[in-house]
């Protein structure tokens, strides 16, 4: 980083907020915040992806063995690739990681997104992905409806007496619009393959500087990986100081009170209370701690870690209860099951 004499970066200034990279079709506007992206994506902002299972992994930007939260991943990545597992990493830097490699993606600094793009293109085309995954879980009837709106009907040509009839080729927009069925998936896909066509491998690598055929190899071994595909993105560029302390010191933006202490109202959270306050609220935990007479703070500094769920596989599989059902409407479209405002599941 360049820096002035009157800038100033922390970790989590400079680190957290814009690491996530958006697979879209607009690469200057693909960089988003990590934390952010990754809790809409999947409602958790440090997700766990099961490198220890993983046929193929995809890491990018600062990696697991250098982030202070992620240190136990590098050693699930170790023991993927004893498996058989293969290591991806897009990273300008030749890092611990990226050194361990079997495929190291040194992309110009902000091209990554046209990196996954091209990436996402040989995919599509070649036919990689998991069609009923993306049929009962990718909200593209939406997407379709935003972005290839149904066309108005072609008007018949005029033609003279006694010639053939000739109907106009059906129109590539608005395929599949409004019908959840894999036919229409594929409609769905024809149109993502078309937003996409620019982004071919040969274009990746003049932007990128990364050669067209390793995109297309890493490519290939994503879409066989299928399942047992692991990826994860951090880091990136500052988008904020000190958070809401400097920003909103008064409180009147309504920022402030994010950072203040659940215990000592008005004043600044300390470490140990941003802590204690996760921990305290982690289910089953503070039943656990009390047999040993640990609060769950002492227990996780003593232990270092809590089962909360065995095993966590396929959890968009599981079905609302009465409760979380009651009050709930359904989008006609998307089909989001919505309560309060908030987006609750999906019916399939």
């Amino acid at each position: 980083m360049l820096a002035g004499p009157a800038t100033r970066g922390t970790s989590s200034a400079c680190c957290r907020p814009g690491a996530w990279t958006a697979i879209t079709a607009t690469p200057t506007s693909a960089r988003r915040g990590a934390r952010f992206g990754y809790a809409i994506w999947q409602a958790y902002d440090r997700p766990s992806p099961d490198h220890a299972n993983a046929e193929f992994i995809l890491l990018i930007s600062a990696h697991l063995e250098s982030g202070h939260y992620f240190n136990p991943h590098a050693q699930r990545i170790i023991e993927g690739k004893l498996s058989g597992a293969k290591l991806a990493v897009i990273d300008t830097r030749l890092s611990n990681t990226a050194s361990m490699a079997d495929y190291w993606l040194p992309t110009r600094p902000g091209t990554e997104a046209t990196a996954l793009l091209a990436m996402a293109r040989v995919i599509l085309e070649e036919g990689l992905y998991d069609a009923e995954f993306l049929r009962r879980w990718v909200n593209w009837e939406v997407y379709l409806q935003k972005m290839h709106p149904p066309s108005p009907p072609t008007p018949l040509p005029p033609r003279g007496r006694g010639e053939p009839l000739l109907l106009p080729s059906p129109p590539l927009r608005g395929r599949g619009v409004g019908v959840r069925g894999p036919g229409h998936v594929r409609g769905f896909v024809e149109c993502l393959k078309a937003d996409y066509a620019r982004f071919t491998p040969q274009y990746a690598e003049a932007e990128c500087g990364v050669p067209a055929a390793t995109l297309v190899e890493v490519a290939r071994r994503i879409g066989r990986a299928g399942h047992r595909f692991a990826a994860h993105n951090w880091r990136g560029p500052a988008s904020g100081h000190l958070g809401g302390w400097q920003i909103d010191p008064t409180g009147q933006l309504g920022v402030r009170r994010h950072f203040e202490s659940p215990y000592r109202p008005g004043e600044k959270i300390t470490v140990d209370e941003y802590y204690r306050y996760i921990f305290e609220r982690v289910p089953g935990l503070p039943e656990a701690t009390k047999a040993q007479g640990l609060d769950p703070l002492a227990y996780m500094r003593k232990y270092g870690a809590f089962q909360v769920h065995k095993t966590t596989y396929r959890r968009h599989e599981r079905q609302l209860g009465g409760e979380e059902r009651e009050g709930t409407e359904t989008d006609p479209v998307s089909k989001v099951v919505i309560k309060a405002g908030k987006a609750m599941g999906i019916e399939i």
